[in-house]
């Protein structure tokens, strides 16, 4: 039995009533604490500001194709790309440059503010002073400012001076100088107001606008974005969000042209390069056809071989362009200077160095826009270094290859045009030289027509490109974002119940005395025999005959729960203990023996407290001459020990008498048993009212010579470890039958539902 005794005190439950006790014990108090939370909270909702959400959505557009033909610019114009730089683009709408445009475009350093009785309210829309226009000294800085008249005003600079100025005219003070126009306001002007100007530094001002922007897109939905601004003058938040469209657009467009500019700069060169080899071509032939005397319209008389010879030459024309471009390129790479390359159509059988080109230019563009918004360390900066020098690689190993090919291509066709000009060499010596003379004009003519044509497309191009973001929806207002009223209120309320639920809840928890009945089986295994409830007033007599309150009932029930505990009804000796002083023990052992009287029964009330004795106070008789004490002596007998009490013929007493030296000793006297012995054959129940047995072993000296045990628990006297000696005392045999009576409860349910329907009253007024 003992082994058991400890698992099955471990499970032993928390009862969920406990942890809800502090709510209906205390609600006085969490209730007040609910009310002033909700006040305080309403009192904040009064003077916070109202923050606002603004939106607007856009569509990113790609407008930037590959190469410069007249097919991929067609394509450019007329289709829009489905794979944008979503990232970047969100990037570039986050970064501070971008947003210090906006604030510095919409004069948004400065702000004016009027106090009024909830704090300081935003005049961006609605403002008597025009700041768009105004000067005013840098840094941060707060001056109180007050409308004098429809022409003047008054400013505070610090503690001590006050300025007055002029609308419209310049104010020099020590601070700087101030120029402020005022605005014509549809109402009447108070002159008793008093403003606050806001003055802050650019970078502060980005930074706070910064804070309050956001950008989202949908993955399904990529070429979308969400833009979203915070503030608390919604139509400043819809203004900004127009701005930083208008911004961004102006970003993009000077990146889109960059690479085109880049192109027709090169173009430009070729040109101006070529006009002059070509004006000098022209001359020679010129000069030639002068020197040798030959004719505009001199053919020859081979016309098949010089159609040999033309498309030989032809092709040694492209070739020698294709060289040309293959030489400027590698002479780019060989000076190690990141360049934009021109985006030239080097035809089919070089179409791997026109993607390699295509993507060097597109990943140098990632890089500038990337260094808008993060610096050179940056990680991903990095990596796009990475891909540039990997790129320069590939590219110089694409030309060598293109130049190996194309001497190769130059070298055969050299050789069978070689073997057409043998033939050719017996023709006169001038159609040779004459033809040869050609050749170079047609060379420098080809490349000249080229280049001018690329350089068209490359200014159409540049005239075409159009803004990178098309507003979907104009910036509308979403609703107030901050402070959320009912959240704030539900959460005020919410922490003004459990702050101080979850403090009393904590002693509750932590309370080393007992408060519950479940709490007794926690600690102990002794049954409990019964509760006993409060008595009202300061009597000691709980239980009278024409008294029906809850406290004499619950002796009642106890008396009960006792006769089922005893095997016999009569001659039973019950010891009355518990661990420690104001428990409850003379208290019980009064009501419990005139609860027994009034059914009928003898009873005798013995006061075994040698030490302290209270039973014949909380009775309310004099103290006789002799006691137990006395007769345990051998000073007096038995029957001058016994006393009627008045108000119930059946109870009788016996005090403790004098107090004595040896206490314990004393109630191991042999005339003790001797005395309970005539005592049973006169009495139905003799109750022991007796020491604590956690301060003296009186009660247990006692309790041999008993029926039964009471061993008192009090409600918010008795600490919980003090019901471990009970425990002990009942495993190691010295008290009899024990049992556990819980004093001091409040009316329960049960009693609480009687009184509702009336049961008490209508049995006291019976009685009456």
């Amino acid at each position: 039995m003992t082994s058991s005794a400890p698992s099955r005190l471990q499970q032993t439950p928390i009862a969920f009533d406990r942890l809800l006790s502090p709510l209906w014990k205390y609600w006085y108090i969490i209730g007040a604490s609910v009310f002033l939370s909700v006040l305080v909270a309403s009192i904040y909702l009064k003077k916070v500001r109202p923050v606002y959400e603004t939106q607007t959505t856009i569509l990113i557009k790609d407008n930037e194709r590959n190469g410069l033909t007249r097919e991929a610019l067609q394509k450019e114009i007329l289709e829009m790309s489905t794979e944008p730089k979503i990232y970047e683009d969100t990037r570039i709408l986050h970064s501070r440059a971008l947003m210090q445009a906006v604030v510095d475009s919409l004069n948004l350093q400065h702000r004016l503010l009027r106090d009024d009785r909830f704090g300081l309210v935003d005049l961006y829309d609605n403002s008597p002073v025009n700041l768009a226009n105004s000067t005013f000294p840098e840094g941060n800085q707060n001056y109180p400012f007050q409308i004098l008249n429809t022409s003047s005003y008054r400013l505070q600079l610090d503690e001590d001076e006050q300025v007055e100025g002029v609308f419209g005219v310049p104010l020099n003070t020590s601070h700087g100088t101030f120029l402020l126009q005022r605005n014509e306001m549809p109402y009447e002007l108070d002159t008793d107001i008093t403003y606050l100007l806001k003055i802050s530094t650019l970078a502060n001002s980005t930074q706070r606008y910064l804070g309050a922007f956001s950008a989202n897109y949908d993955s399904k939905k990529p070429t979308l974005l969400d833009l979203y601004i915070k503030d608390e003058v919604p139509k400043r938040g819809a203004e900004i969000l127009a701005e930083v469209v208008k911004a961004y657009n102006k970003i993009t467009l000077e990146d889109k042209s960059q690479n085109r500019k880049n192109t027709l700069t090169f173009i430009d060169e070729r040109i101006a390069l070529l006009t002059k080899e070509l004006n000098a071509t022209e001359a020679e032939l010129e000069r030639y056809k002068t020197q040798e005397n030959l004719s505009l319209d001199y053919k020859s008389d081979l016309p098949h071989l010089k159609a040999q010879i033309g498309y030989f030459e032809r092709e040694l024309v492209n070739i020698d362009i294709q060289q040309n471009m293959m030489n400027y390129i590698n002479n780019a790479l060989d000076s190690n200077q990141y360049q934009f390359f021109p985006l030239i159509d080097f035809g089919v059988e070089h179409r791997g160095l026109s993607g390699l080109i295509i993507d060097y230019n597109n990943t140098l563009q990632e890089k500038d826009r990337l260094k808008q918004t993060v610096t050179d360390n940056y990680p991903t900066v990095k990596l796009v270094d990475d891909r540039i020098t990997s790129l320069r690689v590939m590219i110089q190993e694409e030309v060598a290859k293109n130049q190996q090919e194309l001497r190769s291509s130059k070298k055969e066709l050299e050789a069978k045009n070689r073997a057409y000009l043998t033939e050719l060499n017996a023709t006169p010596r001038r159609e040779r030289e004459l033809l040869d003379r050609k050749r170079q004009q047609v060379i420098k003519e080809n490349l000249y027509k080229y280049l001018l044509e690329k350089r068209e497309e490359a200014a159409i191009s540049i005239a075409a490109v159009a803004e990178n973001a098309k507003v979907i929806d104009a910036p509308f207002l979403v609703g107030q974002v901050s402070p959320k009223k009912n959240s704030i209120l539900l959460g005020a309320a919410m922490g003004g119940l459990f702050l101080p639920y979850s403090i009393l809840l904590l002693f509750t928890l932590f309370d080393k005395r007992l408060r519950h009945q479940e709490e007794v089986q926690s600690y102990t295994t002794v049954p409990i025999l019964g509760s006993l409830v409060n008595a009202k007033g300061g009597s000691k007599i709980a239980i009278r005959e024409d008294q029906h309150s809850p406290s004499a009932e619950s002796f009642r029930s106890l008396r009960t729960n006792l006769n089922f505990f005893l095997e016999e009804a009569n001659n039973q000796v019950i010891v009355v203990t518990s661990t420690s002083i104001h428990e409850g023990k003379s208290f019980t052992s009064i009501n419990l023996g005139i609860s027994y009287a009034l059914s009928g029964k003898e009873v005798l009330l013995i006061d075994c407290d040698l030490r302290n004795p209270k039973m014949l106070r909380y009775l309310g008789v004099k103290r006789p001459p002799a006691g137990l004490s006395n007769y345990l002596v051998g000073q007096v007998e038995a029957d001058e020990l016994i006393h009627a009490y008045e108000d119930h013929p059946q109870l009788h007493y016996i005090g403790s008498g004098s107090i004595p030296q040896n206490p314990s000793e004393l109630l191991m006297n042999q005339r003790l048993p001797a005395l309970l012995k005539q005592l049973r054959a006169q009495y139905d129940i003799i109750i022991l009212d007796s020491p604590a047995a956690g301060l003296v072993s009186d009660s247990i000296s006692l309790s041999k010579f008993a029926n039964a045990s009471l061993y008192l628990a009090r409600v918010g006297v008795t600490e919980k470890e003090d019901l471990k000696l009970v425990e002990q005392l009942r495993e190691e045999g010295k008290l009899i039958k024990p049992t556990i009576v819980f004093n001091g409860v409040k009316k329960g349910k049960v009693y609480k539902r009687a009184l509702k329907h009336g049961y008490f009253k209508k049995i006291e007024q019976s009685s009456n």
